[in-house]
């Protein structure tokens, strides 16, 4: 092997080329707090600052060192690995664009991220990390704030392999293309088929304008996971939109979630119906798995809430609520009802008092709305004395 440790900044000239690592090579570069910046003053198809057919460890002694300034219109903006094997350690990469990979790309090779930060990156997909054909393991580090134009801001898996634990991180990733043109997959963009799993790790606090503001899975890859896994507090198109699961596709639990901080928003593409639940999460061996009784998952949605099945697997269920009718000095027809699968009651009770004219039921006393009862606000109904002009809201309160 050969270890590199840089002395200074290298900033690359107007005819300098990238640096390549052979195939027959296995380099230690520590950054040392320096950086390398392509610095390409014409962008074509290599303008990334390292291509990489051998072996590559990013390490940073001293820290603050950075790998800038790569610029491709294809694939791989700072590190475009091809067959080679990179590990990054330590180290920033930050400030690269390129279509595909902006911070890095790897083709038919393997990625191991266990400290650093690629941040700041952008392109058309995976500007964090794209991988075609190949596989990341990230066991540490951050991948944070890079922007895509279309699909996959922080990762984009496409035909690969994607292990995430540890203490591993995937935030403040922005895909930013509209729901037509793209738009999905803030943080992590899979496209099947595509071996995923987590054991570990964060992805939280990504944004998209169309749904898996933390993850998105298009076709069948079936995430496997166990550990201590957040996928929270992501937004597609402003609302929550954390793990988005396609039709046909289950996660599959293989061990107990713990840690009392695993949180797993979902969002399903079928939706529950007032008689279809919609199934998400399976166990590996559904019938000798206790972890599927777990409070580790919510919805997404307000209206749906998470259940175990009859058979086995974790699904969405479409939510009921109870309304409670107050009469207030008064009597009802019923104090007591349940909306139907539209949040909604089809009609509301009847209220009288003797000596008053009934006005409506309200949310409040003395203020409130009056409007179709809304999940889980009590009713209040209101009177007026016949022939007074004062409005009575209880038996010991008035305004005029």
């Amino acid at each position: 092997g050969d270890d590199v440790k840089l002395s200074g900044n290298i900033v690359a000239g107007s005819s300098d080329l990238n640096l390549v690592v052979p195939a027959d090579k296995d380099v230690i570069l520590d950054l040392a707090g320096y950086k390398i910046d392509r610095n390409p003053n014409v962008v074509d198809n290599y303008g990334m600052a390292i291509y990489l057919y051998g072996g590559l460890t990013i390490i940073d002694t001293v820290g603050g060192g950075t790998i800038t300034g790569g610029k491709s219109l294809s694939a791989g903006g700072a590190i475009h690995v091809s067959t080679g094997n990179l590990t990054m350690k330590g180290g920033t990469i930050s400030g690269n664009t390129a279509t595909r990979g902006a911070g890095v790309y790897v083709y038919r090779g393997t990625f191991t991220m266990e400290g650093g930060n690629i941040n700041d990156n952008s392109g058309q997909g995976g500007a964090g990390v794209f991988v075609d054909e190949g596989t990341f393991i990230m066991k540490g580090g951050k991948i944070s704030d890079n922007s895509a134009a279309k699909f996959g801001a922080g990762v984009y898996i496409y035909k690969g392999t994607f292990n995430m634990s540890g203490s591993s991180e995937i935030s403040g990733n922005i895909t930013s293309a509209s729901e037509e043109a793209g738009g999905y997959g803030g943080g992590v963009y899979l496209w099947n088929p595509v071996l995923f799993a987590m054991d570990g790790g964060k992805i939280i606090d990504n944004e998209t304008s169309a749904d898996g503001g933390g993850v998105y899975i298009i076709g069948g890859p079936m995430p496997h996971m166990k550990g201590n896994v957040r996928i929270t507090g992501n937004k597609g198109g402003g609302a929550d939109s954390n793990l988005f699961i396609p039709e046909h596709c289950y996660v599959i639990l293989d061990g107990e979630l713990t840690g009392g901080a695993s949180s797993i928003g979902v969002t399903t593409k079928i939706l529950p119906s007032d008689d279809s639940p919609v199934s998400f999460a399976t166990a590996s061996d559904p019938s000798t798995s206790p972890w599927l009784e777990t409070d580790a998952f919510t919805s997404d949605k307000s209206r749906y809430v998470v259940e175990r099945t009859d058979s086995g697997p974790l699904a969405l269920f479409l939510t009921k609520f109870t309304i409670t009718f107050d009469p207030n000095g008064g009597s009802a027809s019923e104090t007591n009802a349940t909306t139907g699968t539209d949040g909604k009651l089809a009609s509301l009770p009847t209220a009288t008092r003797d000596g008053y004219s009934f006005m409506g039921w309200f949310t409040s006393p003395n203020d409130g709305s009056k409007n179709q009862p809304k999940p889980c606000l009590p009713k209040i109904q209101r009177f007026m004395p016949i022939g007074k002009s004062i409005l009575w809201t209880s038996p010991s309160s008035k305004r005029s």
